[in-house]
Formats: C-alpha cells, sequence, structure tokens
C-alpha cells in the first residue's frame, strides 16, 4: 500500500493449490495447500507465501461428532490484497472451499481480508499455525451441546520477539432448536493471548444468540453479549455479530455487522468493528459475476500507544467458464488504510488472468 505519490507496477502473479478429499460412511478428510508468487516487474520486491491446512471430521456415534482443524500459514500480511480472501478459505486466510462444488461453498465474509490490520502495509511476514478442535454432542433431537478448544501462535520475523505471540481458548455453547426455523442457545468463552515482550491478555466473553430462517432462501443469524479484556487494565465492551443472508436460486448475497476483541502483533488485544457484504450474481451457465465490500475499523487499546486503524477493501470479479477445467476472469480492487495523524495509504489494482483445474473427483 503506498503514501503520498502515485506508485504504479506491473505484477505476474501464480497460485497452485493442490487439495485432497478423503469420505468415508463415517469420516470426513480435506486437505489443501497452497503456494503463490507474485513477482512486480518495477518498484517492489517479489513476495511468496506457503500454506496448509487439514480438516477431519468423524461421527463417532449417530450424536457425537468429532471435529479438528490444523492450518499454518507464512505470508507477508497485505501485498496479496483481497484476491486471496473471496474463496471461502479459514481462519488464517488460507482460501478453499472445504471439498464443495463453487456453487454449493456458503456465503462468507472475511472480516479482516489481508489479516491483522495493524501491521497492514509494513510488509510484515506472519508464521501462523492454529490447532483447533471439537466435539458435538445432541443430547436430544432439539439440543446440541458443543466444546471446543484452540491453540495458535504467530512469529513476525522482522518485528522482534515483542510482537510473537501464543494463544489457548477454549468456547462451551449450547443450542436448542425451537421450532423448525427457529434455534437459540448461548456461549461462553476464555482466551489466553501471551506476548513473548509484554503482559498476558485474558479475554472473558459471554453471548446469547439466535438462528432464524426468515424464508425459504432467507436466514439471519445473531448474537450479542458482553466481552471483558483483562491485561494491564481492565475493559468490558459489548461484542456481537449479525449476519443475513440469500442463498439464490440465482443471486447470492451477505450482510455482516460484527464486534469482538480481536487480537494483533502490534497494539495487543482491542475491540474490533466490521461492516460487509458479499454479491455472486450467475449472469448464465458459463460466467458469474460477484463483488465484495468490507470496512473494518479498531479501538485504541487502553494498555498501548497505538490508535485505532480504519480499513476499507472492495472487489469485483468476472469469472468466464471456458469449459473443461479451465476459466478466465478480470477483476477490480481497491483498499485505503486510515489512521489517526497519519495520511491515508490506498492502492488501486486491475487484474485478469486463467485458472486451471488439473484432476477431479473420484
Amino acid at each position: 500500500m503506498t503514501t503520498g505519490g502515485d506508485i504504479d507496477a506491473i505484477v505476474t502473479q501464480v497460485d497452485i493449490r493442490p487439495s485432497l478429499q478423503v469420505r468415508t460412511e463415517r469420516d470426513l478428510i480435506y486437505l489443501e495447500a497452497f503456494y503463490t508468487r507474485a513477482d512486480y516487474l518495477e518498484n517492489f520486491d517479489s513476495n511468496d507465501g506457503v500454506g496448509a491446512r487439514l480438516n477431519a471430521t468423524s461421527r463417532i456415534k449417530p450424536n457425537l461428532t468429532l471435529r479438528t482443524t490444523i492450518s499454518f500459514d507464512s505470508s507477508v500480511l497485505g501485498v496479496n490484497g483481497p484476491v486471496l480472501a473471496r474463496d471461502g478459505g479459514g481462519q488464517i486466510g488460507l482460501p478453499g472451499t472445504g471439498g464443495l462444488p463453487a456453487d454449493q461453498v456458503p456465503l462468507e465474509i472475511d472480516e479482516i481480508p489481508d489479516g491483522d490490520i495493524e501491521l497492514l502495509g509494513l510488509r510484515q511476514r506472519r508464521n501462523s499455525l492454529l490447532v483447533e478442535a471439537s466435539a458435538e454432542l445432541r443430547t436430544g433431537p432439539r439440543s446440541l451441546w458443543t466444546l471446543s478448544a484452540s491453540a495458535a501462535r504467530a512469529d513476525y520475523p522482522r518485528s522482534g520477539a515483542a510482537a510473537n505471540y501464543r494463544s489457548i481458548g477454549t468456547t462451551v455453547e449450547h443450542r436448542r432448536d425451537l421450532s423448525q426455523t427457529l434455534s437459540a442457545g448461548g456461549r461462553a468463552d476464555l482466551l489466553v493471548v501471551k506476548y513473548r515482550g509484554g503482559p498476558t491478555s485474558n479475554v472473558y466473553t459471554a453471548q446469547g444468540f439466535v438462528s432464524l430462517q426468515l424464508a425459504e432462501r432467507w436466514t439471519l443469524e445473531a448474537s450479542a453479549g458482553v466481552s471483558v479484556l483483562d491485561s494491564v487494565t481492565r475493559q468490558a465492551l459489548f461484542s456481537g455479530r449479525a449476519t443475513m443472508c440469500n442463498s439464490g436460486p440465482g443471486a447470492r448475497f451477505c450482510f455482516l455487522a460484527s464486534r469482538a476483541p480481536a487480537v494483533s502483533g502490534f497494539s495487543g488485544v482491542r475491540g474490533q468493528t466490521s461492516l460487509g457484504g458479499t454479491f455472486d450474481y450467475p449472469i448464465d451457465a458459463h460466467s458469474s459475476l460477484s463483488a465484495a465490500v468490507t470496512y473494518v475499523w479498531t479501538e485504541r487499546n487502553p494498555a498501548s500507544i497505538i490508535d485505532g486503524r480504519r480499513f476499507l477493501t472492495a472487489t469485483t470479479t468476472y469469472r468466464r467458464d471456458l469449459g473443461g477445467q479451465v476459466s478466465l476472469y478480470a477483476a477490480i480492487d481497491y483498499r485505503r488504510l486510515e489512521s489517526e495523524g497519519i495520511i491515508g495509504r490506498s492502492d488501486f489494482a486491475a487484474r485478469i488472468g486463467a485458472s486451471v483445474r488439473l484432476g477431479g473427483r473420484r
């Protein structure tokens, strides 16, 4: 991202994304990886990224399901723009469809399309590892309990040890179906974040939530509660999330509003608010138009001298299927990053490319 005078560059980018899915009567295992490299013809250095993710689901009993996710990502934050955040993907920013056909992938909104908002524009590489495990126990035809635990680490080789952190978390959730179209419940979360060069932050969250089928293809999910950030100082903030989605059969779109604590390698744990929307429209059997907009802003951490930031990203993509395993696409991207007392930074990109899929399902 640039500030001051305009800087133009022509870039070539290659993405390689192998995947493997194994499905049995009880188990589903999905493994995907990626390698991406961008080479600028002028003004900027080349950069690359690599990552992998393993998702495993096993139905131990008719009423008990276990899930595990292990993911790794090593990428420079922000250099790829929104292009790598639109295709579903996981918590660490790895795109993918989870093994589903493209028309069955749920529309999702990435609340931080380029990763850690506090470090965007600084060309910081983040090496991150995430391990998650959960158990879902159905105690009745309408009652579902979920217990999950996670451990994560993030290292910033260029920032020194102070920015590196480790975290562990656990969640207990209960959901009850009140009718065929309405379910409600509550959850409690605990997150402990330990910075190698700073204090430990504890985050306690309690929320209630509802999920409502408004119409045949309209769904609404909303949660609200309070989060307490306990570090050098103690701070309580409202936290919640609301999404409304339409699943087609023609145009599909989702809207998002959320506020929650977020972990950064630069300014500790602080409140973060997100607004966004996604849109996908099949023009005909072989072409589609999609768009996504996200606006994120962070609050100042009372224990930090760093002011909050604001980040806007927008992208529009046209994709044409040539038949077989080949498709072409053209896209326009825009990003802008602002902070108190600092000149805003922005960039604009126009992209054209082709994707080739090798292999298929067996």
